[in-house]
């Protein structure tokens, strides 16, 4: 090419295209046959408002356009605010942009609370590689609003993003999206993007079907501005007719000013969304030294919201796989108002907390804790029971000299009518934390909880004790000295699991609370079971209903003050009382019938399960 002809400043499709070989050809017609041009071509101008020139490049019908300099953005939208997001540049259908030498496209400074740079709203299977969009943030004119977007997704089919950067934004770096109508943004990914430095979110995830964020970092969310929520991810659907269907894939954030990843699935269980999904998986998402809500956070919205049903389901599941939390600024993984009714299932496998609370903080328990959830007593009036929730091999570190980990789980309902239920909790693990005289787990209240160990570890007291609900739930439990071990209320422990033997063979005196019992082995409410051989073992289960269920026994386990008489070789004798009417004080035990010198032995817990053995 050696000469474009122009009438006027800006390259239009009627100028002459001047080849060569002599021919020349009108630049549409010549535009359709390369498939490539620059956007120079259309009279683009480094470091000026070139606009209408970089549109009339996207216009042209070229499959390919080329971004090789810096340009300035006009994003505010021309009939602001009759409307408000049809500003920027938008390419056409089926064309990809390449940004060559670093360039990169500047939102010119506006006072504006909504604009967008790369409009991508209604296109179809455009491809962006390298692109790098800066927002106005630190020449914003107006403190309002928080929706200047760098790119746009809004019902969009198929955006193809690639190693595409968003930094100061007045909103959010990475925008995704339906259209009023409800069409939902729609296949595509985003493949190592970068989001740094935006005063909202770095991506926010509003509608997407078939979603997928492969690689990439979201970072330094709200660090100059902020504006909530401030995460580097939030996957948060309007009240509206959204749907949310996505995968993240080896996805880092750091030092989001309040989280690196959050889930807000509530507002589907609106009329206009109810039925919609919610399903996202996270794998193998890094997080390092992000905010005080977390690297992780499951969220609802203030309960009171009206546009919140709370008797309506929301449909879908969390699933998360070997997350890495690295030096939080306070909690590690976060659950709130994780409502029952409108809290998808969540499961987390294998994830990792390193050095929480880098705040060091110590006004609540909450903040100082890897894994916490808390239920407000200022929720109570519509939040009385939690979510389903499984950590699957969750564990927390803490490497410093002083610990600032407080504990390694924390689940606390702070009024007495709220319950964490549905939560399932394997193989926890920890090492250095403050509060050594607690364990790995503290519920103060459940209804439907469950602590497994696969191995269980062993914590052997040397005093007597008075447990928690949760605390060491799940462990094998024993005392060095005679000791006396207080359960917690059986009807703030339902589900829970206490594992008692005695391999120093002392007197291990596990005591109901005064109102509780322990079937067959208390002998009534407020009466222990006691351990007393060095094979004794007893597994127990609150049942609720004030009770605590046996389900495993072995060795010897009688009610308190019932030690045996000793008799020949240390056996009970009946003294002449008949064997048929003894009660068995624990499975194996022998009886000496003085009136036959029958031998009997225990095979139940019932006058009717003695056996004769001579």
């Amino acid at each position: 090419v050696t000469n474009i002809a122009t009438t006027n400043s800006a390259t239009t499709t009627s100028a002459v295209v001047h080849t060569e070989s002599g021919t020349d050809y009108n630049l549409a017609t010549y535009l359709q046959n390369r498939h490539v041009v620059n956007v120079k071509d259309f009279g683009a101008i480094p470091s000026t408002d070139s606009t209408s020139a970089i549109q009339a490049a996207f216009d042209s019908g070229a499959k390919t356009v080329v971004i090789s300099d810096d340009y300035l953005i006009d994003a505010v939208d021309p009939n602001y605010p009759t409307s408000k997001y049809n500003g920027g540049v938008k390419p056409a259908d089926n064309t990809t942009i390449i940004f060559l030498n670093n360039a990169k496209l500047t939102a010119i400074d506006n006072d504006k609370g909504e604009y967008v740079v790369m409009n991508l709203a209604g296109t179809t299977n455009v491809k962006i590689i390298d692109g790098d969009i800066v927002g106005d943030l630190d020449g914003h004119t107006d403190t309002g609003g928080e929706f200047g977007f760098g790119y746009y997704m809004n019902a969009t089919t198929n955006p193809m993003l690639e190693r595409c950067k968003a930094s100061k934004c007045w909103g959010d770096g990475f925008y995704v999206g339906d259209s009023a109508g409800g069409s939902p943004t729609t296949s595509g990914y985003l493949s190592n993007c970068i989001a740094d430095d935006n005063r909202r979110q770095g991506l926010s995830i509003v509608s997407w079907r078939h979603g997928l964020v492969i690689g990439g970092e979201y970072k330094n969310t709200g660090q100059t501005l902020s504006a909530e929520p401030a995460f580097g991810i939030d996957i948060e659907p309007n009240p509206a007719d959204n749907e949310i269907d996505v995968q993240l894939i080896g996805v880092r954030t750091s030092n989001n000013a309040k989280g690196g990843i959050q889930c807000v699935p509530g507002f589907l269980s609106n009329a206009a969304g109810a039925g919609n999904p919610y399903r996202v998986q996270i794998i193998g998402h890094s997080s390092f030294r992000d905010g005080t809500n977390g690297g992780l956070r499951f969220a609802n919205p203030a309960l009171t919201d009206s546009h919140l049903d709370l008797t309506q389901e929301v449909n879908g599941e969390i699933i998360v796989i070997n997350p890495e939390i690295k030096e939080p600024q306070q909690r590690g993984i976060d659950f709130a108002r994780w409502h029952d009714v409108i809290s998808p299932p969540v499961k987390i496998i294998d994830p990792v907390v390193y050095d929480c609370n880098t705040d060091g903080a110590t006004v609540t328990n909450g903040q100082q804790c890897a894994y916490v959830l808390e239920m407000l007593s200022t929720d109570v009036a519509n939040y009385t029971s939690t979510g389903k929730i499984e950590l699957i091999r969750p564990r927390a570190y803490d490497s410093r000299a002083t610990a600032k980990m407080l504990l390694p789980i924390y689940l606390n309902a702070q009024n007495v009518a709220q319950s964490i239920d549905r939560i399932y909790i394997e193989d926890p693990y920890a090492e250095n934390w403050l509060s050594a005289a607690n364990e790995f787990v503290n519920i103060t209240k459940t209804l439907d909880g469950f602590i497994k160990f696969n191995k269980p570890s062993e914590k052997s007291f040397s005093s007597s004790s008075t447990l928690v609900a949760g605390q060491f739930s799940g462990q094998l439990l024993s005392a060095s000295v005679n000791a006396v071990i207080t359960l917690p209320s059986a009807n703030d422990s339902i589900g829970l699991e206490y594992l008692f033997h005695n391999p120093d063979a002392v007197t291990l005196q596990v005591r109901p609370n005064a109102a509780d019992e322990i079937l067959t082995y208390g002998n009534g409410t407020g009466v222990d079971a006691v351990l007393r051989k060095d094979e004794a073992y007893i597994k127990i289960k609150s049942i609720g209903g004030n009770k605590w269920q046996a389900l495993e026994v072995a060795g010897e386990v009688a009610p308190l003050n019932t030690q045996p008489t000793v008799g020949q070789n240390g056996i009970r004798q009946n003294a002449g009382t008949p064997v048929s009417v003894l009660t068995p004080r624990y499975f194996g035990e022998m009886v000496l019938d003085t009136s036959a010198s029958n031998y009997y032995i225990a095979t139940g817990l019932a006058n009717t399960n003695w056996k004769q053995i001579t």
